[in-house]
């Protein structure tokens, strides 16, 4: 057994293994504390058969070991498979660091246009990164109304779905 799972004693494993499928459900997102209040139940019944069956050396914080525990297995020990999830679908935590908007997509279709730009803008020869912002701005207001809505349709698209690999790799 791994030594961080070592306080899982065969009593009640099957207490966890049980409720791996109630704990991929649940979420603890705005009033919705599902989540919790499982972790609760089932550390409350593991500490109930601890206690019965005086079980040495139980952890000191069970519900913090229940909740380390489902996360680390819950997802193998379920019964029914899970759909792969969208972007859109984690509780307001996006799974990249980027929100992609119309504007900041545009920085990344319209690299030439933004580069030569941003070359006028900085006075000398280099580009200067505080006129930045100011390229990408007077470039997307530039852009005409197509390019406008490809910008939108993409920042869409790169905010629900995986991003393409040749932008990931940047």
């Amino acid at each position: 057994m791994a030594p961080y799972a070592r306080w899982v004693h065969p009593s009640f494993r099957h207490i966890l293994v049980n409720n791996c499928d109630e704990y991929l459900d649940s979420s603890d997102c705005g009033n919705d504390k599902s989540r919790s209040k499982l972790i609760t139940r089932v550390a409350t019944e593991i500490s109930d058969i601890i206690a019965q069956e005086n079980i040495e050396r139980p952890p000191d914080d069970i519900p913090k070991c229940v909740r380390i525990w489902f996360g680390n297995y819950a997802g193998g020990h379920a019964k029914e498979p899970r759909p792969t999830k969208l972007k859109v679908d984690t509780c307001g935590h996006p799974t990249s660091s980027k929100a992609w908007t119309a504007k900041s997509v545009c920085g990344h279709i319209f690299v030439e246009r933004i580069s030569a730009e941003h070359k006028n803008l900085s006075e000398d020869s280099e580009k200067d990164i505080g006129k930045y912002c100011a390229t990408l701005a007077k470039v997307f207001d530039e852009l005409t109304e197509a390019e406008v809505k490809e910008c939108e349709d993409r920042a869409v698209e790169w905010n629900t779905k995986p991003l393409p690999d040749d932008l990931q790799c940047k």
